[in-house]
């Protein structure tokens, strides 16, 4: 008898355990299905980003013309960050060659340079077609914020990042000339 009794333990344990498994892999599918499927809300036709339709009070008229400059200013850095990121994967093939070629990796690092600029030239563009489309007082509240991008982010840089950017303030005087020039501004 015990030997019965034993068996169907034994066999209840074991369809537990599959319908665990089961229900595990069925998790795990729709989990990465759901993922695969998922996509950001779509950026609506008419509306600029809505940090700034939102930090600068934007009139239905600025709301328009905050959107074509972002749409043209998206546009023109996507085919920038293509050429960058082409750049990029070609600098890191021939890294992995065997003899990297040096003359080839300085040439696409300057390459890589060119379209910097031209990613800075376009944003600084882009930036200034904003400021151009505000009142006096939401330009000054678009100075802060174009102030505040420049912060460092509370976390990050590694360990004693604040430690390096002192000394590095100290050595240079940089961040007291910047900080005396915005202040004079406002």
């Amino acid at each position: 008898m015990n030997y019965f009794v034993n068996k169907n333990t034994l066999i209840w344990i074991i369809i537990a355990s599959l319908a665990i498994n089961v229900a595990a892999i069925t998790t795990v599918i729709v989990f990465i299905s759901s993922a695969r499927n998922f996509s950001p809300p779509p950026f609506r036709e008419g509306e600029p980003p809505a940090f700034f339709r939102n930090e600068l009070g934007l009139s239905p008229m600025q709301i328009r013309s905050f959107d074509r400059m972002h749409t043209e200013f998206s546009d023109k850095s996507l085919e920038i960050i293509h050429e960058l990121d082409s750049l990029r994967y070609e600098m890191m093939e021939e890294l992995s060659n065997d003899n990297p070629d040096s003359l080839k990796l300085d040439k696409i690092a300057e390459e890589i340079g060119t379209w910097h600029v031209k990613l800075k030239k376009q944003t600084i563009y882009h930036f200034k077609q904003m400021k151009r489309n505000c009142n006096v007082e939401q330009r000054r509240h678009l100075s802060k914020i174009y102030r505040k991008m420049q912060e460092p982010p509370e976390r990050g840089f590694g360990r004693n990042w604040q430690e390096r950017h002192r000394k590095f303030d100290k050595k240079y005087g940089r961040k007291r000339q910047m900080n005396k020039k915005y202040q004079n501004n406002e």
